[in-house]
């Protein structure tokens, strides 16, 4: 439970530094000082005031071509002026996320690396801080070295190595950051030969960063189709400037400026979204959804907690029933039918947002069984599987806390039979967690002999479940975002209608005069 307050006070402050705020990069000082604190190089005014010329001279070239009035002009580039100091810093921190990932990429094999040869914490770090050697002032240098500082000479309050992680946690804290920690606390505490678990770590990582690179290339190539997507929507609009006959007047009118204005001012928002949902921080690609937002719905698939509204629905669908039969008679057959159908909806309602919450649980925790079952594997190095149950249930995700204590209870109620692991999360059906959890019964039952090759069986069986389960987190971070491509051909249609009913309207006129 403490890690978990730990992870969630460093996330919080974390965000807290890197983030900032639409309006707040809208004043000089506040960018200057985010883009600082990025620590990639010292803010330049100069590069700023390039960048802003360069953005305002395209779109005054763009708006030449496209024949807008002066007022249409401004209009656009105050909101291009309003857009572009996100732009700039969202461009620059995208940098330093990268730069981020590769290096909490290099320190984790690193330090698993030293630690295997000799299991010591503060060489590993001494270790992992020769890698940074050419970047002496960096932000993760100086974690790094705040860190070997309080296992050397800090003043301690609970456990150093906890503490001296913290500097570097503090700034880089993941999942796997936090993982790796934590069981190299664990060892340097209690001992133990720590190579195969390092083995299944440095998997883990290798894994991890191979589906990290793809990630990296998706959004590449949603930038690249969107920005396609977006040049095709203004080929459009300055095409139906030019191919209709200059006499008509169709592109001096306001309803046509304002089709074009609002086309390039909608692929301007289009380009600026998908610029901050691409921006999201690759550290944080892994992170599940708070259980606070899933809650409700894990409540109704667990507990059936939705009976009450159930009823509500009944009678809601009574009432539609009787008042479709009063309509029947009174007001005709119309008012009943829609009546009759609302009813339906009523009825059937339960049963869709059952699927609809069934669905949403299934998939976080299918989602979050993997991370569990690493951590099971890693204690089951010096513990058995009933302590290890224990021991991993304190740090696993919250929505399968209740199905653990279950299965701890079962297990003590229980302990030579099937029953507590084949009802562990039954209601889902989810295959891969029932497999998972007979192998686990078959080690138990199976004893001490051979328990290596039993673990390393379950990490390998883990291995595919996690690889399906990081490769949903990471569509759910490009949630929405592949869409995105399809809208700027939606902003052409604009001014192209506009256009052709303006020219209907000129051709319609001459033929009546």
């Amino acid at each position: 439970m403490k890690n978990k307050k730990i992870e969630k006070a460093v996330r919080k402050k974390r965000n807290h530094k890197v983030d900032a705020s639409f309006l707040a990069l809208l004043n000089p000082i506040c960018l200057k000082t985010r883009i600082n604190y990025l620590g990639l190089e010292p803010f330049s005014a100069l590069k700023y005031i390039r960048f802003l010329l360069i953005g305002i001279v395209g779109l005054l070239a763009l708006c030449f071509v496209v024949k807008l009035k002066a007022i249409y002009t401004i209009s656009l580039i105050l909101l291009e002026l309003i857009l572009m100091p996100s732009v700039y810093y969202i461009g620059l921190r995208n940098k330093y996320e990268n730069k981020k990932f590769v290096d909490v990429s290099a320190y984790l094999e690193q330090m698993l690396y030293s630690f295997k040869r000799r299991p010591k914490i503060l060489s590993s770090l001494k270790d992992a801080a020769i890698l940074f050697e050419d970047e002496k002032d960096g932000r993760f240098r100086k974690a790094i070295d705040s860190a070997i500082g309080h296992i050397q000479y800090g003043e301690v309050s609970g456990d150093v190595y906890q503490e001296a992680f913290g500097y570097i946690e503090e700034e880089y804290g993941c999942k796997r950051v936090y993982k790796t920690h934590a069981f190299l606390t664990r060892v340097e505490n209690a001992g133990g030969d720590p190579e195969e678990a390092i083995g299944i770590l440095l998997n883990d990582r290798n894994l991890w960063v191979s589906r990290i690179q793809n990630l990296l290339n998706d959004k590449n190539k949603i930038r690249i189709n969107v920005t396609i997507g977006i040049a095709l929507s203004l080929i459009v609009v300055t095409m139906c400037v030019y191919m209709l006959p200059a006499e008509f007047g169709i592109y001096l009118k306001t309803v046509s400026q304002t089709a074009r204005t609002l086309t390039i001012g909608l692929d301007m928002l289009i380009w600026y979204y998908v610029q901050v949902a691409l921006g999201k921080s690759l550290l944080d690609a892994d992170k599940d959804l708070p259980f606070e937002e899933v809650e409700r719905s894990y409540n109704i698939v667990m507990h059936g907690q939705s009976k009450s509204k159930n009823r509500n629905f009944m009678i809601a669908a009574g009432m539609c029933i009787v008042g479709a039969i009063f309509a029947f008679f009174s007001m005709g057959t119309v008012p009943a039918i829609i009546l009759a159908l609302f009813s339906i909806l009523m009825v059937t309602q339960p049963k869709r947002q059952y699927k609809v919450c069934f669905k949403r649980v299934k998939r976080e925790v299918e989602k979050a069984f993997p991370d569990w079952l690493l951590s099971l594997a890693l204690q089951m190095q010096t513990d058995n599987l009933h302590v290890s149950i224990i021991k991993t249930s304190l740090d696993a995700p919250r929505i399968m806390a209740e199905e653990l204590q279950k299965l701890q209870d079962g297990i003590e109620v229980k302990p030579d039979e099937l029953e507590p692991f084949a009802e562990f999360f039954k209601k889902l059906e989810i295959a891969d967690i029932m497999t998972a959890m007979k192998m686990l019964y078959a080690m138990d039952q199976f004893g001490a002999a051979d328990s290596q090759e039993q673990i390393k069986a379950l990490v390998d069986r883990n291995t595919e479940i996690m690889d399906k389960a990081e490769r949903m987190r990471l569509e759910d971070h490009l949630a929405g975002i592949s869409f995105a491509m399809l809208f700027p051909m939606l902003t052409g249609v604009i001014s192209m209608l506009a256009d052709l009913v303006l020219v209907m309207e000129y051709i319609l006129g001459q033929v009546n005069f």
